[in-house]
């Protein structure tokens, strides 16, 4: 995982999209039979991360201001 990779580097959509699918699927393995915990636990570490990205490309672009 790059945690700290420049900001210049990140779309917003593809992130969205990948904080979302996270999301959605985590639930999602939840509720078949039976329930799949490694799956779970896999798309939970993919919404942290790609949350994480989308939150400091927002924070980059539109929160801080620039010199």
């Amino acid at each position: 995982m790059d945690l700290h990779r420049d900001t210049d580097k990140i779309s917003i959509a593809q992130y969205t999209a990948l904080t979302f699918t996270g999301l959605f699927f985590s639930r999602y393995s939840l509720l078949v039979q039976p329930v799949n915990y490694a799956l779970c636990s896999v798309n939970i570490a993919l919404f942290g991360s790609s949350g994480w990205h989308l939150g400091r490309k927002i924070n980059a672009d539109y929160i801080e201001k620039k010199d």
